[in-house]
């Protein structure tokens, strides 16, 4: 949060750059699993009333897409296996087609 000035803001656009095998790819898979701890999965029909702590966030937090354009899916799967990361609501997308994504 220090380094970004207060942290990730709605709508805005980071740049992480840094020589290869500093951790990049580690760091924002660590930053997506933590926002997705945050995330609320959507009720489903069957699923029951919304507690308070639903109906009370104001911060609805959908789910998290992680994407990336230089690993395949198994190589970011084993990084957060590896990290402990498993956060239903963090979605996985290796594609390098902008327009796809």
């Amino acid at each position: 949060n220090n380094v970004l000035g207060g942290g990730l803001m709605p709508g805005s656009l980071t740049l992480l750059g840094g020589d290869p095998g500093v951790g990049k790819s580690t760091l924002l898979l660590q930053m997506a699993g933590n926002v997705a701890k945050l995330s609320i999965p959507p009720r489903g029909i069957g699923m029951g009333m919304a507690d308070d702590k639903e109906q009370n966030n104001n911060q609805n937090l959908g789910p998290v897409w992680y994407i990336s354009g230089e690993e395949n899916t198994m190589q970011v799967a084993s990084r957060a296996s590896r990290l402990g990361i498993y956060e239903s609501e963090l979605l996985l997308l290796c594609e390098t087609d902008v327009d796809f994504i």
